[in-house]
């Protein structure tokens, strides 16, 4: 019931009190009221007892209650005993409290409404009650105070309705207009259906969604979201949640389709609910869009395929490439004379060949790698002295062989050392120098570091935000870039011109991958450069690099520190120290799938003084060192087929003859957790493949044990 009904209702009220009132100021020794008792509208006296008596006995809808001043009970229609359960009988004579809560009795609720009434004639509000029974229900209360015809203080005349489902269906109203108003600022597409399948409601993001209006949707079959194909078998689908009504929460792993209203496919996700209400148990749906999330898995499985296949065909071009730099390299030496000078040359140009195929190889891998986003820097202090010195030593005898003056210098106001990558910095200025001398012919190349304070895009964050950024510029007199091929210039495959791939060779891949990695650490590459003049790149980095979770980078041909972390306690592995030369007695296991391998490692060692076996699988080599305790050195290939690398050198540590054998995983497999792997699974330490057999030979010298060769 509305306030202004309840209002008309108490207006009414308060004309039976009045009536009521006036029926208590007559007693047998005076007259009736006659402006109240009109004899011409009740037939008198007598008539308007029996009116009021039966508007009082016959209302049913209010219940009315008079009480004296102490709020004693003295009258009581049908309309409360059936809201109160007390017959007249009953309840007349006993105190009014007893219709309220004890709570409201403690808290001196009676006396308040009693004083309300007394005060300003009328006090009214919403109260607890309480039955015969116990039981509570809520009521809207007038109470009104009754005056004797000389105005003097009578009673009280209570009015009271049960309004308690009038608050539920309000509580009720409530609840919907919250849920209704969660609905609509979901998200998701919100699609409630009843057992045959027919939509009942559609919020907001369902008509975003799917395209269709609400209206368009409500009244017809929810098989409308979705494709064709599908439709035949969601009766089944429905008529089993009906039958077993629960919760079905969205699984990532079912991937389900709608449709929208121009016949689009999408991939989506959906949960399922019971809704309980008094016409039946409905169906609620919630719809995800996953497109997004479909398309990054599809993409990252298209990039963990192209690491595989990466890694396949890594390890499939390094194994014969492998040997033959190896034993191109021994006939180049030609160290027993026995070779033509034309031999030689030969081999010279097998193994310049191998070299440049191993090194566009490096570039297409760490390309792929950058731009897959699986590489990490690994950030440490790096003194700047260092770099001038390292590159310096590197690249000395360069300008040497082609007589171009070279120097490094660093500018006042440098900070002593930066935080970045050290090894992937002198992989990129290690290149950018390589392309300086090689399109240079004559003048000078040079290399400056600074701090710089401009000179990048506005949109680098990483420099802009930086406390210094440090600026390595490299200058060359060369062969310059014009003016177009400098907008593509970093681009994969991207040389000056055809020309230039043909006179000066190379594939195009080092600026692009130099990029990629230079963005990797912060900063950011550029260039100026004049055709015919020469060019300068410029590499800007911060002195501090972004936080990242540092990952072990592996470049090909570098031996690999030892780590903190040690293989486990029963398997220790012994430390690197510089140990006796090699001799005829100092055996050598070499453990490789490949014949091509063990016959080019087999002559490369030999040749340096060693005593070599060779086993074709890992069970072949552990069973070999289980019969030969003399063996004091171990190669140990990874990629092997029923035992890999991995389970044989952990197969090896748990020898108790060979605990602390020295292992070297000399491997195709060049991930950037690939030597990290290698030493926890015992190894100790890693070598890529193609081997640099200078590097290798120096690594064996420092594994090589103390005393006397192991004799049988």
């Amino acid at each position: 019931m509305g306030l202004a009904e309840w209002a008309e209702r108490g207006e009414a009220l308060l004309v039976y009190g009045k009536l009521v009132e006036s029926l208590m100021q007559v007693d047998s020794e005076t007259d009736v009221n006659a402006e109240v008792l009109d004899s011409e509208m009740f037939g008198g006296a007598a008539g308007a007892y029996a009116f009021i008596g039966s508007v009082l006995e016959a209302s049913t809808e209010y219940s009315i209650i008079a009480t004296d001043l102490q709020g004693v009970i003295l009258l009581w229609n049908e309309g409360a005993r059936r809201s109160y359960g007390y017959e007249s009988g009953e309840i007349i004579g006993r105190h009014e409290s007893i219709l309220h809560t004890d709570r409201d009795v403690v808290g001196g609720l009676p006396g308040l409404m009693m004083g309300g009434a007394s005060e300003h004639g009328k006090w009214e509000g919403t109260v607890e009650r309480v039955r015969k029974d116990g039981s509570g229900f809520t009521a809207r209360v007038v109470m009104t105070l009754r005056c004797s015809g000389e105005g003097k203080p009578i009673g009280f005349l209570l009015m009271s309705s049960d309004i308690t489902d009038e608050l539920r269906l309000a509580a009720e109203r409530t609840r919907l207009q919250y849920t209704w108003s969660v609905l609509e600022s979901a998200p998701d597409a919100i699609v409630i259906v009843n057992r045959d399948g027919v939509v009942q409601l559609a919020n907001a993001a369902t008509e975003t969604l799917f395209g269709y209006r609400r209206e368009e949707l409500v009244g017809r079959p929810v098989e409308m979201l979705m494709p064709e194909r599908y439709r035949g078998r969601h009766d089944g689908h429905r008529a089993g949640f009906f039958s077993n009504p629960r919760a079905r929460g969205m699984s990532p792993d079912l991937v389900l389709s709608g449709r929208r209203k121009d016949g689009v496919e999408f991939p989506v996700e959906i949960s399922l609910s019971p809704l309980e209400t008094e016409d039946g148990v409905f169906a609620t749906a919630a719809i995800r869009d996953v497109s997004e999330r479909v398309r990054v898995e599809r993409l990252a499985l298209a990039l963990k395929y192209k690491s595989e296949f990466l890694a396949n065909m890594s390890h499939e071009l390094r194994t014969p490439l492998n040997s033959v730099l190896i034993l191109a390299g021994i006939l180049q030496e030609n160290s027993e004379q026995n070779l033509t000078a034309k031999q030689v040359q030969y081999a010279s140009v097998i193994h310049a060949s191998g070299t440049d195929l191993h090194r566009l190889l490096n570039d297409i891998l760490d390309l792929a790698e950058v731009e897959s986003g699986t590489v990490m820097p690994e950030i440490s202090e790096l003194a700047l002295g260092e770099i001038q010195e390292t590159l310096e030593r590197e690249f000395r005898h360069v300008a040497d062989d082609r007589r171009v003056p070279f120097a490094i210098a660093l500018a006042d106001g440098l900070p002593s050392h930066i935080a970045t990558d050290s090894a992937r910095l002198r992989q990129v200025l290690h290149n950018l120098l390589e392309n300086a001398f090689k399109f240079t012919e004559r003048g000078a190349v040079s290399m400056r570091i600074s701090c710089a304070e401009s000179g990048w895009s506005a949109t680098n964050q990483n420099l802009a935000r930086a406390e210094a950024v440090i600026a390595f510029s490299i200058t060359d007199t060369g062969i310059g870039i014009t003016t177009d091929v400098q907008q593509r210039i970093f681009e994969p495959f991207i040389q000056g011109d055809g020309s230039t791939a043909r006179r000066y060779g190379g594939t195009g891949l080092g600026l692009s991958v130099s990029r990629e990695l230079v963005g990797l650490l912060g900063g950011e590459i550029t260039l100026t450069s004049t055709l015919n003049q020469g060019s300068t790149f410029t590499v800007y980095l911060p002195t501090r690099s972004p936080n990242t979770t540092p990952r072990p980078l592996v470049t090909p041909n570098a031996t690999v520190p030892q780590p903190s972390s040690r293989p486990a306690p029963d398997a220790p592995v012994p430390q690197p120290t510089p140990r006796r030369p090699a001799s005829a007695e100092t055996k050598a296991l070499i453990i490789d799938d490949d014949p091509r391998n063990i016959f080019a490692l087999t002559a490369l060692l030999k040749r340096a003084g060693f005593a070599v076996v060779s086993a074709e699988s890992g069970e072949a080599g552990i069973a070999m060192l289980e019969h030969a305790p003399d063996i004091e050195i171990a190669l140990v290939d990874i990629m092997m087929p029923v035992m890999d690398g991995y389970a044989t050198i952990g197969a090896i540590r748990k020898l108790p003859s060979h605990r602390h054998l020295p292992i070297l995983a000399v491997t195709a497999k060049v991930g950037a957790d690939e030597a990290q792997r290698c030493i926890d699974a015992g190894a100790s330490t890693y070598i890529p493949k193609p081997v640099d057999t200078a590097n290798l030979m120096h690594v064996i010298s420092q594994w090589l044990p103390a005393g006397p060769p192991t004799r049988n």
